[in-house]
């Protein structure tokens, strides 16, 4: 079973956008969407998966 978090990217850093975890990829993407609209490029919110916290 794969686990997904929403996470603010900087450069190399991540930081935890918001402190649930998601079961389905559907409802982490659904919530980094919400999360996304009207931000700048330079600190987007990515979906990232918790094997070794890659983006998928």
């Amino acid at each position: 079973m794969k686990v997904y978090i929403v996470a603010y990217t900087d450069g190399v850093v991540m930081f935890p956008a918001h402190n649930k975890f998601y079961r389905s990829k559907d409802a982490a993407k659904k919530k980094c969407n919400q999360m996304n609209e009207g931000r700048k490029a330079n600190n987007q919110v990515s979906v990232f998966c918790a094997d070794n916290w890659h983006k998928e």
